[in-house]
Parts: structure tokens; C-alpha cells; sequence
């Protein structure tokens, strides 16, 4: 009887915080990347692969991509690992190690459209700049 008691606690109270999570899809991105105007791309991998992350990021337009990092609000950096593409992003105003990491993603190698459409779909609103 008091196992079943439990069980139904317990069901109450997943189900209680459940519904406020329905109202959010994503948990809020780093307001670092959401007031962001400019990124730096790294060149750590093959070019197609900064190809197609570049066309990814002009198509969108929430960022003008930029070619000096001392112009850059955040840094985007890719790395390869065996079956991932590791995407990580990082407030050019601090140091990597001392926490400048503000949002992370992977996705299938050769695909890093993929990782770019992740941030997309975590962004409060359409972009502020481009058409």
C-alpha cells in the first residue's frame, strides 16, 4: 500500500513538472550568443566543412561572419572526432580556459549544416539583421 502511495506521489509530481516544460522546446541559449553580432570562424578542419557552416551562418543571417578574430563578438571553432563533428562556441572576450565556452554541439561527420541548425532552432526570434 505505501509502495503505491509512493508511485503515485512520485507520477504527480513528474506530471506537475512536466507542463511548464512543454511551454519551452529548448532550454534558453547563453545571452553571450543571443546578443552576439559577429563571429569568427577557426580554421582547424577541411575547408568544406568551413564552406558549408559559412553558407549555413550568411543564409541564416543573425551573425555577419567576420575574417579577424579582434572583430568578433564569439568564436566558432569545429574538431573532428571518430564519427562527430564537435562544434563549440566561444565569447571572443575570454579565455577558452577560463571559461569562455558558452554552447556546444555535435553532429554526423560532413555534416555541419547540422550543427549550425541546432543553434538556429534555440534562437528566441528570426534574425535582427539580414533578410
Amino acid at each position: 500500500m505505501r509502495n503505491n502511495l509512493n508511485t503515485v506521489l512520485l507520477l504527480v509530481a513528474i506530471l506537475s513538472l512536466a507542463q511548464p516544460l512543454t511551454a519551452q522546446k529548448y532550454a534558453p541559449l547563453n545571452k553571450v550568443i543571443i546578443e552576439a553580432k559577429t563571429i569568427y570562424m577557426e580554421h582547424f578542419v577541411k575547408p568544406s566543412i568551413l564552406d558549408v557552416a559559412f553558407r549555413e551562418l550568411d543564409s541564416w543571417g543573425q551573425f555577419d561572419v567576420v575574417n579577424s578574430l579582434e572583430k568578433a563578438d564569439l568564436v566558432l571553432s569545429f574538431k573532428m572526432a571518430k564519427t562527430d563533428l564537435l562544434m563549440a562556441i566561444f565569447d571572443r572576450r575570454k579565455n577558452p580556459l577560463d571559461g569562455g565556452l558558452v554552447w556546444t554541439v555535435s553532429c554526423p561527420v560532413g555534416k555541419s549544416h547540422k550543427c549550425i541548425e541546432e543553434l538556429r532552432k534555440r534562437f528566441p526570434k528570426e534574425p535582427k539583421r539580414k533578410p
